[in-house]
């Protein structure tokens, strides 16, 4: 099973959109998707909600052990901390303040949506980290939508200030 986590520099930046585009990339492919933090449950979500990091990591043993799932997509910034995983996206929304943990979260970033963003080193890095870059257009259009809405019209960088 490989695992790639989705986090982001604050909330309402795209993780649960994120997450959603990917799991339907890789169809077919058997796929989980998992958010660890705040939230309900609720009948459109199609994540699984864990309130309680020990919780999660049970549930993502368990996976793990059954071998029925090919990808695990988990969406958290502070999930990168405590599990091995084989790809990591985050979003850097500029126009928010970091939450906690998100400053660290990047730094374990393979893959950062960001103005900046390059689709041929991200291509790169989906191929070495996965063997496979069908969500590489996902990644880019999440990029672009962030090149419009993420930026500060400053072009400030809240991580570099």
């Amino acid at each position: 099973m490989k695992i790639i986590t989705v986090g982001a520099s604050a909330s309402k930046s795209g993780k649960t959109t994120l997450v959603r585009n990917l799991a339907k990339a890789l169809l077919p492919d058997r796929v989980a998707c998992i958010k660890l933090g705040h939230g309900k449950e609720s009948a459109i979500r199609t994540e699984q909600l864990f309130h309680g990091m020990d919780e999660c990591i049970r549930h993502i043993n368990e996976l793990a052990k059954k071998g029925e799932t090919d990808y695990l997509i988990v969406e958290s910034s502070s999930i990168c901390n405590h599990i091995n995983y084989d790809l990591s996206i985050f979003i850097a929304d500029e126009t928010k303040p970091f939450k906690n943990g998100a400053e660290k979260a990047i730094q374990k970033a393979d893959i950062i949506i960001q103005p900046e963003f390059d689709k041929i080193i991200a291509d790169r890095i989906l191929f070495t980290k996965l063997g496979d870059t069908r969500i590489s257009d996902v990644i880019s259009e999440q990029a672009k939508f962030c090149r419009h809405f993420c930026t500060k019209s400053q072009g400030v960088n809240p991580q570099k200030k």
